[in-house]
């Protein structure tokens, strides 16, 4: 199966998606679980990532308590941005054909001088040539992991009672404890697909 069957992504600019390329330098037999895409990106013009797991994503090996995380860095920062789609939003989904979808649209980082976090939209900047190689390494790259995550045993009670208020969870407690007791298959790994903008 292929790791990427189910997982659709955009990057989104000025209203539209953008035309993703196929990295032409890719080697034969690189990791089967990574993709490298080029866009084509306008300094100064905002975006946003869409992460949709739709109807082709294989679930047999997620449990209830477990969802699909996507993870989102951008030029390299480390820890990135999360989002977790549920599985009971997921089988939701799937019932009436449909997908989950998550928009990476504003960023976080840390104001030196307000000593403030500070909130803002992602945007293409210029690339600095007079930078060091290690400090531009990963300068213009989005990148995006998408894995298997298991929820808290409290934020999944939270789902299921958001996604229908008359269900009844019975024994959440040791069904949580259960769950986290088992050995489940796991997804052979994150799937990763780099996004790397061209000026």
């Amino acid at each position: 199966m292929d790791a990427f069957e189910g997982v659709h992504v955009e990057v989104i600019s000025g209203g539209k998606a953008l035309d993703l390329y196929n990295d032409p330098d890719e080697e034969p037999g690189h990791d089967p679980r990574v993709r490298r895409r080029y866009i084509e990106a306008v300094t100064g013009a905002t975006f946003q990532v869409k992460v949709s797991i739709t109807e082709n994503f294989l679930l047999l090996s997620l449990g209830p308590n477990d969802a699909v995380r996507a993870t989102i860095t951008y030029d390299g920062q480390v820890p990135g941005w999360y989002s977790d789609m549920p599985m009971t939003n997921l089988s939701a989904a799937r019932a009436t054909g449909g997908s989950v979808a998550y928009t990476f649209s504003l960023i976080t980082t840390w104001c030196n001088n307000t000593q403030q976090w500070k909130k803002g939209e992602t945007t293409f900047d210029t690339l600095v040539a007079s930078a060091s190689v290690p400090e531009v390494r990963d300068l213009g790259r989005i990148k995006l992991q998408v894995q298997r995550a298991q929820l808290d045993y409290l934020e999944h009670a939270d789902n299921i009672k958001a996604a229908n208020p008359n269900v009844k969870i019975k024994r959440e407690r040791e069904e949580a404890e259960n769950a986290a007791s088992r050995k489940r298959p796991r997804n052979p790994g994150p799937v990763t697909i780099d996004l790397t903008g061209d000026d």
